[in-house]
């Protein structure tokens, strides 16, 4: 008798998951160091005064662009973490449905969803405060609203609109430096009473929050 197999047993299921977080993270340390790269351009087109106003202002430019990128993606790593890291996070009940009635912010509901499955009560002072300006000016540079403004003091020296002090080499750095600090410190302090999988997932990442780290060393912080 001839064996028959059939079109389901021949079907096959191959599923993975994208960890965006990650390409995030290296897309903000790469514009990071664009940022850098601008920056250093511009104050040594501002030493040398080679045609000064053109190259500069072009330098300048080419700054606020990698700082935006890198602004942005910070944010969108963090939000991506997040997404890796809520299935496996047990909120208390109640709560999403409270967010959802107080119409609690992004932002908000990502802390409180990473300090429910990490320890990171030592970041209780500071990392609410980062979130919210980290992810305003994320949302400011893609829900863009056009407005006339005075000059503003720019870390160059000079005075600028407001977009180009508000997305300056020093944003960009701040945002990764927060970006890698919420990586390293969830990856080392999961909440056992959490569960194995979020246990075991944080465990997972350190290779790569190690390499995320590492391509960042090396980073002048303004």
């Amino acid at each position: 008798m001839t064996p028959r197999v059939t079109a389901a047993a021949m079907a096959a299921s191959v599923r993975s998951s994208s960890l965006l977080w990650i390409s995030w993270s290296k897309i903000a340390i790469s514009h990071l160091h664009a940022a850098q790269h601008h920056r250093a351009l511009s104050l040594k087109t501002r030493r040398e005064k080679r045609d000064p106003s053109h190259l500069f202002a072009e330098a300048l430019g080419d700054e606020t662009r990698a700082a935006m990128v890198a602004v942005s993606a910070a944010a969108h790593a963090i939000d991506a973490f997040y997404g890796a890291c809520k299935p496996f996070i047990t909120l208390l009940p109640g709560t999403e449905q409270q967010w959802i009635t107080d119409g609690t912010e992004r932002q908000s509901r990502i802390f409180e969803t990473l300090r429910a499955g990490f320890a990171i009560d030592g970041k209780t002072n500071s990392w609410p405060a980062e979130f919210r300006w980290l992810f305003e000016i994320r949302d400011a540079a893609v829900q863009f609203e056009e407005k006339v403004l005075e000059l503003v003091d720019h870390p160059t020296g000079t005075e600028t609109s407001i977009d180009h002090a508000t997305y300056s080499l020093e944003s960009a750095a701040r945002a990764v430096l927060l970006l890698l600090d919420v990586l390293a410190t969830c990856q080392a302090c999961s909440r056992p009473h959490q569960g194995v999988a979020l246990v075991g997932s944080a465990g997972q990442m350190g290779e790569d929050v190690a390499r995320i780290e590492a391509s960042y060393q090396g980073s002048a912080v303004p």
